[in-house]
């Protein structure tokens, strides 16, 4: 690729040939050309200058726990954030990179009798992933904490600083999915209570998780809620737990959930996410929208 000398003569390394199943937390997708895994944010912007000037194409990434590769692969670039992950605790707030996975973050506030939100706590995603999509869980957001966003704008290739009224925050939706943005690290807010009061609501939230969602390889909650409810509920209703194509199936323990219960390709999730959709269309005249990202 052409774009391989140019990272080259930056000292900037990759891997080539990467299997995208092992990326994303479903375990599905094909082979990508290469990752790139800068160690610092000055590293990052190099590499999305190098790349944008070579004309390459690209795909920033974090945890990848909503996100999914074809099984074609990815003929291009993908951009891990996973190596930045410094955090700094300072009175009332901490600043994380993007790569800084926000259940550690939670539990490393915690053993500083600082609240981050307990119920994100068990959200395997990254800081980066959660600011980007608006993460949440039981009644609260990644929007309810978050103060100040440093980003990399691709377009004008500058840094600029977003407060949270900035951000355009909605359900599982932010600024940062509809532009050239690229979080480098965010401020969250702190909430000082007793060590023991924090660890019992992050308890009760791993506990609420264990006891709803499936432990099979998935992408959290598949498709987002319809006018604030649960689509899961439709989907129970209208029988379709269990229902299966190939290797995916709809979680008979969660039907929010398409979980890889054996082997499943790319295709098989999307296929079985099509033949959802059509059937609650078909039989409430809902039009669901996807809260896992698929990249071909």
């Amino acid at each position: 690729m052409s774009y391989y000398r140019a990272l080259e003569n930056s000292c900037i390394s990759y891997t080539t040939n990467i299997n995208t199943s092992k990326l994303s937390s479903i375990r599905a997708g094909g082979y990508a050309d290469c990752i790139i895994s800068p160690v610092t944010e000055d590293e990052l912007i190099l590499t999305l200058r190098l790349l944008r000037a070579e004309g390459a194409r690209y795909k920033v990434i974090g945890g990848c726990t909503n996100t999914f590769f074809s099984d074609e692969g990815y003929r291009g670039a993908i951009v891990s954030t996973r190596k930045l992950r410094k955090i700094s605790f300072e009175k009332d707030s901490v600043l994380a990179q993007s790569g800084a996975v926000l259940s550690s973050l939670i539990s490393a506030a915690a053993d500083m009798s600082a609240s981050l939100c307990s119920e994100l706590f068990g959200i395997p995603g990254t800081v980066g992933g959660a600011v980007r999509n608006n993460a949440g869980a039981y009644g609260r957001d990644v929007s309810d904490i978050l103060l100040t966003a440093e980003l990399y704008d691709t377009e004008d290739e500058k840094i600029i600083h977003l407060d949270r009224s900035d951000m355009k925050f909605s359900y599982r939706d932010s600024l940062i999915r509809h532009s050239g943005l690229i979080l480098l690290s965010a401020r969250l807010a702190l909430r000082y209570k007793t060590k023991e009061e924090i660890r019992a609501d992050m308890l009760r939230s791993i506990e609420r998780r264990r006891a709803s969602q499936p432990l099979q390889p998935s992408l959290g909650s598949f498709f987002k809620r319809h006018m604030g409810s649960p689509v899961s509920k439709i989907i129970d209703e209208l029988g379709m737990k269990g229902m299966r194509v190939g290797g995916a199936s709809i979680s008979e323990k969660h039907a929010g959930f398409i979980v890889n219960s054996d082997n499943a390709t790319a295709c098989d999730i999307c296929e079985l996410a099509d033949r959802v959709e059509k059937i609650v269309f078909a039989e409430r005249g809902i039009t669901l929208q996807r809260e896992a990202e698929y990249v071909q």
